[in-house]
């Protein structure tokens, strides 16, 4: 089991923003959480990631709390997000370089390489930032998990990568991903099915 929920809440005043969700999640599995604006989503992952506190219930990662064993969570999780920006002048490779020396990744070129290549961005890794697509930017992000965490947590993603990207990932490793979206599909262009998430 790499997360497990149980009966968390979060409350605010008298607004209660989190109403006593649990969920488990396996290697391999993929979570979605869906709902309006308001609905929770982006309370129940910050909760999932420590920085806020639950008003009740339990978070659990890899079998342990946050409370005593904060530091060693973090270092096996990842989070990527459309609204957490990279330096822009800097190309991928000098920002994923200095995500490998946060985690003192072994081997970092060979590391970025091999998760460049996994998303299909292999070919920007000379590009700057400020020049890619918000889809793209979103699949560098990815590409941050370099030190092989085990958790990953993404906010609206799907429509910013292919599911058959992040299936490759699932299956070369034994790591879970939680995301959230408003709608089970909000591109209604979309006839394929292709970026559709896995809920």
């Amino acid at each position: 089991m790499l997360i497990e929920v149980k009966h968390l809440s979060k409350r605010y005043g008298a607004t209660l923003a989190v109403d006593d969700v649990s969920f488990c999640i396996e290697p391999g599995e993929i979570l979605g959480l869906l709902g309006p604006n308001g609905a929770g989503k982006t309370t129940t992952i910050h909760m999932l990631l420590g920085l806020i506190t639950p008003s009740t219930g339990e978070v659990r990662v890899f079998g342990q709390t946050f409370a005593d064993h904060r530091e060693e969570i973090l270092q096996q999780m990842n989070f990527t997000s459309p609204y957490v920006s990279f330096p822009l002048r800097l190309t991928v490779m000098e920002n994923l370089s200095i995500f490998a020396r946060l985690y003192n990744v072994a081997e970092p070129r060979r590391r970025i390489g091999e998760m460049l290549e996994l998303f299909g961005v292999e070919k920007l890794r000379n590009k700057p930032i400020a020049r890619l697509s918000s889809g793209e930017t979103t699949r560098v992000g990815l590409c941050t998990d370099v030190s092989s965490h085990r958790a990953v947590r993404s906010q609206s993603p799907a429509q910013f990568y292919k599911r058959s990207a992040a299936s490759r990932r699932w299956r070369k490793c034994s790591c879970a991903w939680c995301g959230s979206r408003r709608y089970l599909d909000e591109n209604p262009s979309n006839k394929s099915g292709d970026d559709a998430p896995c809920v």
